[in-house]
């Protein structure tokens, strides 16, 4: 028995390592930004007239000629051998195919039409060979490929396929210890009983319901980022974090999560992005529940872990704040889900045989490598590598600790930096190597320490005393009060300390990042905060075995008096949520961003047929420099959900410029241009406001350079309400007016 499952942890690990160097070698992909470049050639080697248009799929181009009935040319790398790739085409220059038909049933082209096309395609090759440098990004092997400018930093391309394949075994792996775990002889000590189950949905159900009735379904963020990751998680050729902070290995799963659900494809693109981050934060709940009832039951008191796990879930299922920030759209619940599985599969694979145990810590290594790989804060999160493993592990002799320690090492370890590589690359050129020690003091990191559970504007303060209460853990005398029904095979610290560091560390740093919760960077503090909140949940259901344990040995107690009394603290946080004035404020309002993605998608399909859409540059400089606290005027505009909605209308996707485009590349005499007035160019920072230098149009001055060489014909208008929460740096309309009008307008040379 154990040798079958040592072969299986050896082909586990075989398999993560035949699979990198499978991937390593000569690959290639178009980033983003090419656009520009590529509609240049295309347009020199086809004409203009009538205007050919194209599309990326990562490293080729697909070029319709003359509408969706004409011919499609597929152009390659000038190097790639386009015949090997499979496609249905022939290949008529050297990287250049062509296929005839419709689109929704494309066919190889017959000899006549081969020779009727075969000079469009070569003059597609003669135009493409002294660009394909430019325009290609060749990786030559892992994270050591060639590096390219996006965003203006450089960058290196990560390892996709890897990150995908860690994430597949991670589930795969945890599905497999489940089915060992149903068959083991611990199962009957460990079941979970019928009305477990039905405390558990039902917690669940309340989450859903609330999250769907009293929040916003639309992504949140001061200036919309995660709408920005997500479409670029989604692209493979965008191999950075188009705003800082997330390292590549979130990007990969969440774009292998999003793909799954098939949202690279169809939409509502923005309402399904704020759905997927509901499903994944009801697995963080599941999580949640299952660690905080297998940590209690590993403190010697398994019939109280079936009220702890629940009143753990239970405070995310009726906090406010855990509803919005589930709908955020946020990669959050995705790292959670990887520190939490890690940790449940750690604990797992700590009372199995060798075999099973290195199945369990290479799942743990998968999943640990998703929360590493998370915001670049979480790197610190890497020592528990080896902090976890060594306090967890029952060691019962010297031999048997060495053998554990000689193949489970190497393996777990492996397969870690493997996943995280590029990970800890990026954050030391994003994060370590911009900062400084001295720019966070001890102090100023230890006042920005902002426990939510803890602040009587956010939360009801009914979970402070539980949280109070776990302090009994580390007074053995408290312990010993307790009583223990099981022996107890690890001591409280060491069974404590990793999951103590996970909590404390990072927060410890995001809480500087966050700053003040209800502040200039108002709601990011908030989403810096769901890594606190999620483990404080866990820390609750830990701290309250202690007063459920007083209860249950008081004179005359009955069994159901710890359900009753975890129901009513459950009920009474629920309906005193909306006393907490500022979390329930989070929970239910609404900011002029998510007013705009609700009418950007709305009125996506309304738009006419166009060329290129030209929308505001992303971060917009303050006027007369005026310095102030908080990000400058920022605001991303959703590619995706548009070139969605443009596809789902039959219609391939305009070009996206910013305004400094119309310089660079003035539009044709027969192209057709239109210009997107969102918040950005309507929107004003505080101290601009008090220096008195906004406009007396409301508009940017990037708006009114734009003005004055092009006439705005309007094509499609709507009304955005200014109102919202104080402390948001960005005051559309300077706060001046109710409603602000927004909208397209075709773009006509003065």
């Amino acid at each position: 028995m154990r040798l079958r499952w040592l072969s299986i942890s050896c082909v586990l690990a075989i398999s993560l390592v035949l699979a990198t160097v499978a991937w390593a070698g000569k690959r290639s992909m178009i980033p983003p930004g090419r656009e520009l470049v590529i509609g240049e050639f295309v347009g020199r080697a086809l004409g203009t007239e009538p205007r050919p248009t194209f599309r990326i799929d990562r490293d080729r181009i697909h070029v319709a000629a003359r509408g969706p009935e004409g011919p499609r040319f597929v152009i390659f790398h000038p190097a790639v051998d386009a015949d090997a790739e499979g496609e249905l085409g022939d290949d008529l220059a050297p990287g250049v195919l062509v296929e005839c038909g419709p689109a929704a049933q494309p066919r190889r082209c017959d000899e006549a039409e081969r020779e009727q096309w075969r000079a469009s395609a070569e003059a597609l090759a003669r135009e493409r060979d002294p660009l394909a440098a430019e325009i290609w990004l060749i990786e030559e092997s892992g994270v050591e490929a060639r590096p390219v400018l996006f965003d203006g930093q450089p960058s290196r391309a990560p390892d996709l396929e890897l990150d995908r394949l860690g994430l597949i075994v991670g589930v795969l792996g945890g599905l497999l210890m489940l089915g060992l775990e149903w068959r083991s002889a611990m199962r009957a000590a460990r079941r979970v009983q019928g009305f477990e189950w039905l405390g558990l949905l039902g917690l669940l159900a309340i989450f859903v319901g609330c999250t769907l009735h009293f929040t916003s379904p639309w992504p949140l963020h001061e200036h919309n980022s995660f709408v920005a990751r997500a479409d670029c998680a989604i692209d493979e050729r965008c191999i950075d974090d188009p705003a800082g902070a997330w390292s590549p290995t979130s990007l990969h799963g969440y774009g292998l999560i999003l793909s799954g659900f098939g949202l690279g494809q169809v939409g509502p693109w923005l309402t399904w992005l704020s759905h997927v981050g509901v499903l994944l934060s009801l697995v963080v709940v599941v999580l949640v529940w299952g660690l905080t009832r297998r940590l209690v039951g590993e403190l010697g008191q398994p019939e109280l872990a079936r009220v702890a796990a629940l009143l753990a879930a239970g405070l995310l299922c009726v906090h406010p704040v855990h509803w919005r920030l589930a709908s955020a759209a946020s990669f959050w619940p995705l790292a959670l889900i990887g520190m939490l599985a890690a940790a449940l599969a750690g604990l797992w694979a700590s009372r199995q045989a060798l075999g099973q145990a290195t199945l369990g810590w290479s799942v743990a290594a998968c999943w640990f490598a998703f929360a590493c790989g998370g915001n670049v804060v979480l790197l610190t999160l890497i020592p528990l590598a080896l902090l976890a493993p060594a306090c967890w592990t029952r060691i019962q002799a010297a031999r048997a600790g060495g053998v554990r320690l000689v193949v489970l090492g190497p393996i777990g370890l492996t397969i870690l930096g493997l996943l995280i590589a590029s990970d800890v690359e990026y954050g030391t050129e994003h994060a370590l190597g911009r900062t400084s020690a001295s720019e966070y003091p001890l102090a100023k990191v230890l006042h920005d320490f902002n426990l939510v559970v803890f602040d009587g504007r956010i939360s009801a303060l009914i979970w402070a005393p539980f949280m109070v209460a776990g302090l009994a853990w580390l007074i053995p005398a408290a312990r010993r009060r307790l009583g223990s029904s099981v022996p107890v095979e690890l001591h409280p610290l060491r069974l404590l300390a990793p999951i103590a560091y996970a909590w404390a560390v990072p927060h410890l740093v995001l809480g500087v990042a966050a700053g003040e919760l209800i502040g200039s960077g108002y709601p990011v503090g908030f989403i810096n905060h769901h890594w606190e909140l999620v483990g404080s949940a866990v820390l609750v259901g830990l701290a309250s075995v202690w007063p459920l344990a007083w209860l249950r040995a008081r004179a005359r107690a009955r069994p159901r008096d710890p359900w009753l009394a975890s129901a009513g603290v459950l009920g009474l946080a629920l309906v005193l949520g909306p006393c907490a004035s500022e979390g329930w404020r989070m929970a239910t309002g609404e900011l002029v961003v998510e007013r705009e993605l609700a009418a950007l998608q709305q009125h996506f399909a309304e738009l006419p047929e166009h060329d290129r859409l030209i929308v505001a540059p992303r971060v917009l400089p303050a006027i007369d420099d005026l310095r102030g606290v908080g990000d400058p005027i920022e605001v991303v505009f959703p590619i995706v959900a548009y070139q969605q909605a443009m596809l789902a209308l039959g219609r391939e996707p305009g070009l996206v410029d910013d305004f400094d485009a119309l310089a660079r590349r003035p539009p044709t005499r027969s192209e057709r241009v239109l210009v997107y007035v969102g918040t950005s160019v309507r929107s004003f920072q505080p101290q601009e406001i008090a220096a008195g230098v906004v406009p007396d149009g409301l508009e940017r001055p990037e708006l009114l350079r734009l003005r004055d060489s092009w006439v705005f014909e309007p094509v499609l208008e709507f009304e955005l309400s200014t109102d919202q929460h104080e402390a948001v740096s960005m005051r559309l309309a300077a706060d001046r007016v109710p409603v602000v009008e927004l909208g397209f307008y075709w773009l006509r040379p003065r």
